[in-house]
């Protein structure tokens, strides 16, 4: 703010003291705190309606977000199945089990035929495993690689 020594304050007041007069100046000054307390006070209520324009602003960009993700559904679908091949043949498993299954749900073969949602599931779960590439490795894998490792570096192995 204003950079005020000891010095010029004192300039300041003698100089105020000779121009307004020791009777007026008490008044004077509490006049200035007030206008001081004012223009704070605006000064204030200004920055904090910038920081509710902001807010709002963050608002409205979160918003256009969160409405962007609700056709995330339709995305990877369009990624995983673009042509619709895989929900074609998850037509036609859903039709052959629902063909198969028979007439009495107290036989032991309705029992153990999956439900619509499971065959689905299944057939996006596998879907999902060609797209994600090749399973990762088993500790018996990593087991047995670190063991050729291991033979070739002693000269030990086959």
């Amino acid at each position: 703010m204003i950079d005020l020594g000891w010095s010029e304050m004192a300039i300041i007041a003698l100089v105020a003291t000779m121009i307004i007069g020791p009777k007026e100046l008490p008044t004077v000054l509490r006049s200035v705190g007030q206008w001081t307390r004012k223009l704070r006070s605006m000064t204030r209520e200004f920055q904090s309606s910038i920081d509710d324009m902001v807010r709002e602003a963050e608002l409205e960009d979160a918003r256009k977000a969160l409405k962007s993700t609700k056709n995330i559904d339709k995305v990877l679908q369009d990624t995983l199945d673009p042509t619709g091949d895989v929900a074609d043949e998850a037509k036609s498993i859903e039709r052959s089990v629902k063909a198969d299954t028979p007439a009495s749900p107290s036989s032991s073969a309705a029992k153990a035929t999956p439900t619509k949602p499971a065959v689905a599931e299944t057939v996006k779960a596998a879907a999902s495993d060609e797209v994600a590439g090749p399973p990762a490795p088993t500790k018996a894998d990593v087991d047995a690689v670190a063991g050729e490792g291991d033979a070739k570096a002693t000269g030990t192995g086959s």
